[in-house]
């Protein structure tokens, strides 16, 4: 007879597992049921204590998920506490920015490092997704004929439609959320999966 803590951790397999086991369970039969009852015991303790490691081990990850979620969005409302700042080329802030710029200060007061180049932040952390797959805080990265020359901070959509950035574009221009006027940019994520 199962104690009582394993019975709750076999209703919390898996249906899948849970089928395998009793079918494993129930193949048992003549005289060799003892031995193999045993068996199928210590295949279920295994199991379950598999099954509770996995359970420990996807806390960790939904913990280290929100916390990085978390980060994204300070990244995101320290960035919109820029809007206005004045655009300077080479600026880390606290009050001038040029677009990797705001995005490495954003980021870093959020508790994540970034590289300090638009370049460097699109080969560096991250992975890359699709554009329909963006979300806000995204990091955007704009390409021409000779590389990367722009980047900002996925904005959402407006009410338009239009998919937009926050971003310190260019010299007399301050830091804004814009329309993206090209579709010539990818997409990288800090999310986790």
């Amino acid at each position: 007879m199962l104690a009582s803590n394993r019975r709750q951790s076999l209703l919390a397999l898996p249906v899948a597992t849970f089928i395998a086991l009793v079918l494993a369970l129930s193949t048992a039969s003549g005289a060799g049921a003892t031995t193999l009852t045993k068996a199928n015991s210590n295949a279920v303790t295994t199991i379950v204590s598999a099954h509770s490691s996995d359970r420990g081990d996807s806390t960790r990850y939904e913990r280290r998920t929100h916390r990085r979620h978390h980060q994204i969005n300070v990244a995101m409302r320290v960035a919109k506490r820029q809007v206005g700042d004045r655009y300077a080329y080479g600026g880390t802030g606290p009050n001038s920015f040029d677009c990797s710029g705001l995005i490495q200060f954003s980021y870093r007061n959020a508790g994540i490092s970034l590289e300090r180049t638009s370049s460097a932040q699109y080969y560096g952390k991250g992975r890359h997704v699709s554009k329909k797959n963006m979300q806000k805080g995204d990091l955007i990265f704009f390409f021409g004929s000779s590389g990367i020359y722009h980047a900002g901070f996925y904005w959402g959509r407006n009410r338009d439609g239009d998919r937009r950035i926050l971003h310190s574009s260019r010299s007399g221009t301050p830091v804004q959320v814009s329309k993206i006027w090209t579709g010539n940019f990818r997409a990288n994520t800090l999310r986790r999966r």
